[in-house]
């Protein structure tokens, strides 16, 4: 080990009879070995811990687990595997931890909630409300809480960024920033161990490194936006990721905003006060999230133009069509974007057959609010997962790949499984099932053994503080009701029965398993009515 100690005392400690010139010498030779030196070289630039990995015989650096992304799946992913003492890496494009945050929601509010307040000083009940903060050994700490940084109900988007910058540094979860992964590739079978190979490419870099990985984990979330490009041959759409935000850019202007999402309606929202008329298209009617009980629906605080459009204002929400069958064209003459319907499916151009949607009228902008997809680009044919919809990965209850063993998902990747019945692509429903992918009954940590570190005949879980605060969770409700529907019942683990345990969407009636009495503690409010 070469200690990079290059304090005076030190020096002079070491070479206390040396002049001044020579010391300069010794500082200069000192730096050119670190150069020459790759290994220590790569483990000071990439801020890596040289106990916890190793060059491979090709001179690759060799890791038990890659995560890409520093979202905060990755980041809850990171602090189980350092508390835990593996051999881990993540990868993070930007040069901080959650940048997706950094630029969305646009408008700058998060639709989680924040109730610092609840009444009770139940660490576990509390984190029930707390939608933001990531699990750790302490819950209790407030310097390691979210509502530390911001204690508005809906917080702010910026805070979720501090708080995640200074949760990784706390923790010492080793991030390589400005590190883009470019491709992922399964090696050959090398004594019956599956092995990948991860192209690196860091900034100022001339080329890609190439590092080899027993578990691959990809937490890079949904972050490509949904395209019209097709039906946009005159380029008159824009997109959220791009349009202006300040309000006064619609001022007295006809806007049609695509999708009925949160984003679309954060936009439309933020911009209907200015416009002259704001009307949204889908293909399907609004759907809210105190009407179906799923968080990822429309929640109220983006819902207030359809105050508007209930009243009869000039705001319209109502109309459904199919935006694949559509073309937005350039009038030459008023600069306005006219907009074509289709009847028969098979028609490609503009010719008999389509028809210009004179119930939408004629706008000024057309924004493209619809949501991302996931960005499988990265993968060569040998690793690239099955797809079940363009957004989501096809996984194992173990949040698998279910054709590439060794290929697992953290973060909203992981709701590919209980979307839209459930809360596992939010910080506070994959904070618990990251657990679950470890202690769950069904993924037998699945995503541990599989590098063979842990036996699978060991009875003890190689994260057993992390087991008990997820049992501990379960049992007082902080994330429970949150999570997969799939057999969550009182007792505070999954099991095989059916989804009439759970209360879903329409049922009035809770069922009396999900009823449990809490034990009350000095300082709690009076029990109230479950309703």
């Amino acid at each position: 080990e070469v200690s990079l100690d290059l304090t005076l005392e030190h020096l002079t400690a070491t070479i206390p009879a040396k002049t001044m010139r020579e010391v300069k010498r010794a500082v200069v030779w000192a730096i050119t070995g670190l150069l020459l030196c790759p290994r220590l070289t790569a483990a000071v630039n990439n801020r890596e811990n040289p106990k916890s990995s190793s060059l491979n015989s090709e001179g690759r650096w060799t890791h038990e687990y890659c995560v890409i992304g520093a979202g905060p799946a990755g980041i809850q992913l990171g602090y189980y595997l350092e508390t835990a003492g593996r051999d881990y890496v993540i990868f993070e494009r930007a040069t901080q931890p959650s940048s997706f945050f950094a630029k969305y929601p646009r408008h700058r509010k998060l639709i989680s909630i924040n109730k610092p307040n609840t009444g009770s000083r139940n660490a576990e009940f509390n984190m029930r409300h707390d939608w933001n903060s990531l699990l750790t050994h302490r819950n209790t700490d407030p310097s390691l809480r979210f509502p530390a940084f911001d204690r508005r109900y809906f917080p702010s988007a910026d805070s979720l960024v501090r708080y995640m910058g200074n949760f990784t540094e706390a923790a010492g979860i080793r991030v390589q920033y400005r590190s883009t992964v470019t491709r992922v590739d399964r090696q050959a079978l090398e004594g019956g161990v599956q092995r990948f190979s991860v192209a690196v490419q860091r900034d100022g870099a001339a080329a890609a490194e190439e590092v080899t990985c027993g578990v691959v984990v990809v937490a890079t979330g949904l972050h490509v936006p949904t395209s019209f490009a097709p039906n946009d041959p005159d380029g008159v759409l824009e997109y959220y990721d791009h349009a202006p935000v300040d309000p006064d850019n619609y001022t007295n202007q006809d806007v049609l905003i695509i999708g009925r999402g949160n984003a679309a309606m954060e936009f439309a929202q933020e911009i209907y006060g200015r416009t002259a008329r704001t009307f949204l298209v889908a293909r399907t009617r609004v759907k809210l999230s105190w009407e179906t009980h799923y968080v990822g629906h429309t929640r109220g605080l983006n819902n207030e133009i359809l105050d508007s459009y209930m009243l009869k204002s000039l705001d319209g929400a109502g109309y459904a069509r199919d935006v694949s069958k559509m073309q937005f064209r350039r009038d030459r003459s008023t600069g306005r974007v006219l907009i074509y319907n289709h009847r028969n499916e098979t028609a490609s151009d503009l010719e008999p057959g389509w028809y210009e949607d004179i119930e939408l009228t004629r706008m000024d902008r057309v924004i493209a609010c619809a949501g991302w997809n996931f960005d499988g680009s990265i993968f060569s044919d040998s690793a690239r997962p099955a797809m079940k919809s363009s957004r989501y990965p096809e996984i194992t209850e173990s949040f698998e790949s279910v054709n590439v063993p060794g290929l697992y998902f953290a973060g909203t990747l992981m709701h590919s499984r209980d979307r839209p019945k459930s809360s596992g692509g939010f910080i506070h429903g994959f904070r618990l099932d990251q657990i679950e992918a470890q202690h769950g009954k069904h993924a037998a940590s699945r995503l541990w053994v599989s590098t063979g570190q842990v036996p699978r005949s060991s009875a003890a879980p190689p994260f057993g503080a992390e087991a008990a605060q997820c049992s501990l969770a379960r049992d007082t409700g902080s994330n429970g009701h949150h999570l997969d529907g799939s057999g969550l019942v009182a007792s505070g683990r999954r099991d095989d029965r059916p989804v009439s345990n759970v209360w879903e969407p329409g049922r009035r009636d809770a069922p009396a398993q999900l009823v449990r009495p809490r034990e009350r503690e000095v300082g709690d409010l009076p029990r109230r009515d479950p309703d």
